[in-house]
């Protein structure tokens, strides 16, 4: 039974991935030249960026915060989901242009490049015994885990390319065994604390971190020497680690527990939502996706360069939906068959 409160979430997650790949891979990661060359633009930039970057986290923690059931056959269906959706994209775009878009290699990795499937699917694999852990051991033995485990690999992720500054299956872990705390514990010490509470933390927190971000390059010199530290402020305020990010993510899923309606739109569009993530960061895709934001970017003044690109990504998570509804389908026919 869907909860249009989480699908809700789910569907603001994803289209704020869509919205973050229209911020720095598009538009280049800030730095001191850039930002002093174009101020309010990049302020912007920069504010988008923090606001949306917590989408992964809030993905995951919602796995965590169902506690997902692991079955052999939802891992058939995710890796059915990921190739359908991508080859049926590169028979597309063969038939458009009239010539496979890549060669067989290629074609394997627009796949199997999926960071984020990886990850998931092996956290997913390995849901039993993170079930199991939050079954036998009772709330302090939880939250003294969970400090531990961020306490370390929160520091450890900006050092060590194991822990890819959360972009690793260790860190999707993590993630929903604090999806699990919160649902059963943390949210009911949080009762007295009024939603918009939540929703203000998020706001505040994202703020304060734009403008951190946006005054280090608006003051740094242009031609300043290149730094020699081992971790660069970029590193730190993009990783899906930041403990800010991970807090934004946490007031979102806090925030959206305490709605409460039903709707069979939300749920639907919900159920197909990752297939947005599958469409527009395909291999073959993703190059296009950038060079439209671009061209947008370069044809309009702000305000239209925004509903434009507002436009853009409503209609692609739509269509990436309804691309979605027709996998299911054919999913189920073969299912039907191989009983």
């Amino acid at each position: 039974m869907r909860k249009s409160n989480m699908e809700l979430l789910r569907i603001v997650a994803m289209l704020m991935v869509l919205l973050l790949h229209a911020t720095f891979e598009t538009m280049h990661y800030p730095s001191p030249k850039l930002v002093q060359a174009a101020p309010d633009s990049w302020l912007g930039i920069i504010l988008t960026n923090q606001a949306c970057l917590c989408c992964v986290d809030v993905f995951v923690l919602i796995t965590g915060w169902f506690g997902t059931h692991f079955k052999m056959q939802n891992v058939w269906k995710l890796l059915y989901q990921v190739a359908f959706i991508s080859l049926t994209i590169t028979v597309g775009i063969s038939l458009w242009s009239g010539g496979l878009p890549g060669s067989p290699l290629q074609i394997a990795q627009s796949v199997l490049g999926y960071w984020f499937i990886n990850s998931y699917l092996v956290m997913y694999l390995l849901s039993p015994v993170l079930n199991s852990f939050t079954e036998q051991q009772g709330e302090a033995e939880q939250r003294h885990f969970l400090l531990v485990f961020f306490g370390l690999s929160i520091p450890a992720s900006f050092l060590f390319e194991d822990l890819d500054r959360g972009f690793s299956a260790v860190s999707f872990c993590g993630l929903y065994l604090l999806g699990r705390y919160l649902r059963l514990y943390g949210a009911a010490r949080l009762q007295h604390l009024h939603r918009c509470r939540f929703l203000g933390t998020f706001a505040i927190n994202t703020f304060t971190l734009s403008l951190i971000y946006w005054l280090y390059f608006w003051l740094k010199p242009i031609y300043s020497p290149c730094s020699t530290s081992i971790i660069n402020i970029t590193s730190v305020m993009t990783a899906y680690t930041n403990p800010f990010v991970i807090l934004n993510a946490v007031c979102l899923i806090l925030y959206f527990s305490r709605l409460n309606f039903s709707s069979r739109l939300i749920n639907w569009l919900g159920a197909g939502s990752l297939a947005a993530y599958l469409t527009h960061q395909q291999m073959f895709v993703r190059p296009k996706y950038f060079e439209w934001i671009l061209y947008l970017d370069n044809k309009f003044g702000t305000v239209l360069f925004v509903l434009t690109v507002a436009g853009s990504i409503l209609l692609i998570f739509v269509a990436s939906v309804m691309l979605d509804r027709v996998r299911d389908k054919t999913w189920k026919l073969l299912a039907k068959r191989s009983k």
